[in-house]
């Protein structure tokens, strides 16, 4: 006859513990690296004006940079013989950087919320996120989709997928950062979509509770 040991409350404190640090540190992390990514997108950068190489041979080059959106303006005024010495001066897209701001703020809190809601559920599953994940994949779908049919060029592959290439499109450019970068911003994209399908769903709820209500004293 096999007897089993009920678990000490030692141990039962232990995993407490441990779930609750888990709760808050998994978030944490997800959220700095989202934070990480988002720093490295800013740097790669589009080619936007390469001046006349002018007597004697003085150079300029102009650059976009910022995700989603480009924010800021490089210009690199120099010497070809002499790079090093080169001036290098930014002008700031206030509004670019403003929406930047509000999409960097945005998809960071959301995958705080949506990782602290999956170290919470403790494996749960139900229709409702069933079709929460289905429709945030269609929506990403979709989106690339739209995209990559901005830069066709019809009747000439070659063209459409330099276009792709040069795209300045977010989805587009960022599928051409590195896996480290591409993933993580991956993921919170995903995430904010998430928020606002629960979002939408807090809303339906409470008009559809408000309306039996009124209907109710009526």
């Amino acid at each position: 006859m096999c007897v089993t040991q009920a678990p000490s409350i030692e141990s039962t404190r232990m995993c407490s513990w441990l779930r609750r640090i888990a709760k808050w540190l998994v978030p944490l992390c997800a959220a700095l690296l989202v934070g990480v990514a988002l720093c490295r997108a800013q740097y790669p950068g589009e080619l936007v004006d390469v001046g006349p190489l002018l007597y004697p041979h003085d150079f300029s080059h102009t650059s976009e940079h910022g995700w989603p959106a480009f924010w800021v303006l490089r210009n690199e005024y120099g010497d070809v013989f002499a790079p090093n010495l080169a001036e290098v001066h930014y002008t700031v897209l206030p509004w670019n950087l403003a929406a930047d701001l509000a999409a960097w703020i945005a998809v960071v809190i959301a995958t705080a919320r949506v990782s602290w809601r999956m170290c919470s559920s403790r494996g749960r599953f139900s229709l409702r996120s069933l079709f929460s994940l289905t429709t945030t994949v269609a929506i990403l779908l979709a989106w690339w989709r739209v995209e990559c049919a901005c830069c066709i060029i019809r009747g000439n592959p070659a063209l459409t997928a330099l276009a792709r290439m040069d795209a300045e499109t977010p989805m587009l450019r960022m599928l051409q950062f590195p896996p480290s970068v591409c993933i993580p911003l991956l993921f919170s994209i995903a995430c904010l979509i998430l928020c606002a399908i629960d979002m939408t769903f807090y809303i339906a709820t409470r008009l559809a509770t408000c309306l039996a209500r009124r209907g109710n004293r009526e």
